[in-house]
């Protein structure tokens, strides 16, 4: 078929005319310019300090030609395992709240870092000497050794000593009284005539020291008695024994107390005369005290650490020997026809130092 005839485009509108522009309005006249301060002079430039010649760089060390490293080979890559899936966590109901989460993988341990080897020490220089070393010089000969001279002979042994006659055994003793018992003749003990006494006007003050002593005031625990005596035939020593009894005494001092120490008042010429002290058959050691008293000496010999209880002192028996070279017998000992001794006990902590004495007659003995 044959084209349609297009219809006549219509006629375009003549253009507007151009609306008038109000005009503008005249503009300020400018601003007189303000004068401004002169600005000060600037100060002259300062001569540039001369800097000293900079050193002559070296010259460029040429690099060191290097080989090129040989190419790596190419590691190859181990496949990696695939990763484990987690298990899905169940849904939890609302309003729950949410599980913990898991602790991590504990990181594997690793092997102990063993300490490196010490490193070997060198070998150590000798020591040089201080000092040049001489040769040595040659010894002397030795002197012959004297020969040790022979070991004396032996002594042929001497002659033992006579036997002692056995000492009688003792008496019983005397039952308990508060009085001496009336003086018996032993004819064992010899008759030997007086000595004479002290110095006239010489004050006894027997026994020394700071003990109790002036009885009734005090009580008399203990009383020594005689027993027997005998002479040795061969030296001419006589030994005597004594046993001690005790009072049964009511005073408020010195009753129950312990036999600890026994003086006598001897003369001054029996000092060390007696020996072989024995006190219930176990031997025991006597001393001697010096006092001087008024221009006078006296003497005292003590029968020491007796240690025998207010129960232990009944019937202990007492036995000593006087060397006949020094002391003749008891009466020498005792310097008159009766002994001055003292029965007491040590001082103590808490308790009373007693010594109350004894008159005890020898030539009736």
């Amino acid at each position: 078929m044959p084209p349609s005839p297009k219809p006549p485009s219509p006629t375009p509108p003549p253009p507007m005319p151009p609306s008038p522009k109000p005009p503008s309005p005249t503009p300020p006249p400018p601003m007189p310019p303000s004068p401004k301060p002169p600005s000060p002079t600037p100060p002259p430039p300062m001569p540039p300090s001369p800097k000293p010649p900079s050193p002559t760089p070296p010259p460029p060390m040429p690099p060191s030609p290097k080989p090129p490293p040989p190419p790596r080979p190419p590691s190859p890559r181990l496949p990696s395992p695939p990763l484990p899936r987690l298990p899905r966590l169940p849904r939890l109901p609302p309003g729950l709240p949410p599980p913990p989460p898991p602790h991590p993988p504990r990181p594997p341990r690793l092997p102990p870092v063993l300490p490196s080897p010490p490193s070997p020490r060198p070998p150590r220089l000798p020591r040089m000497p201080q000092w040049p070393i001489l040769p040595l010089a040659p010894g002397y000969p030795r002197a012959p050794r004297r020969p040790s001279p022979r070991p004396p002979s032996p002594r042929p042994p001497s002659p033992p000593p006579p036997p002692r006659p056995p000492m009688p055994s003792p008496p019983l003793p005397p039952p308990l009284h508060d009085s001496p018992e009336p003086p018996v003749n032993h004819p064992d003990l010899p008759n030997l005539p007086n000595l004479p006494p002290r110095p006239a006007g010489a004050r006894n003050p027997f026994p020394f020291g700071l003990c109790l002593s002036e009885w009734p005031n005090i009580g008399r625990a203990f009383q020594l008695n005689y027993v027997n005596a005998s002479q040795a035939p061969s030296s001419g020593d006589w030994s005597y024994c004594f046993r001690v009894s005790y009072f049964q005494c009511r005073q408020a001092k010195c009753c129950n107390i312990p036999l600890d120490l026994i003086q006598f008042l001897i003369t001054d010429n029996c000092y060390g005369a007696v020996y072989n002290l024995k006190v219930n058959g176990d031997d025991r050691a006597s001393t001697y005290k010096v006092y001087d008293y008024n221009g006078w000496t006296y003497t005292v010999l003590k029968l020491t650490a007796l240690g025998l209880s207010y129960r232990e002192a009944q019937n202990a028996s007492i036995c000593f020997s006087l060397r006949a070279d020094v002391c003749a017998n008891l009466m020498t000992m005792c310097g008159a026809e009766i002994c001055q001794l003292a029965i007491g006990n040590q001082p103590g902590q808490g308790r009373d130092t007693c010594c109350p004495t004894q008159r005890y007659p020898v030539t009736l003995q």
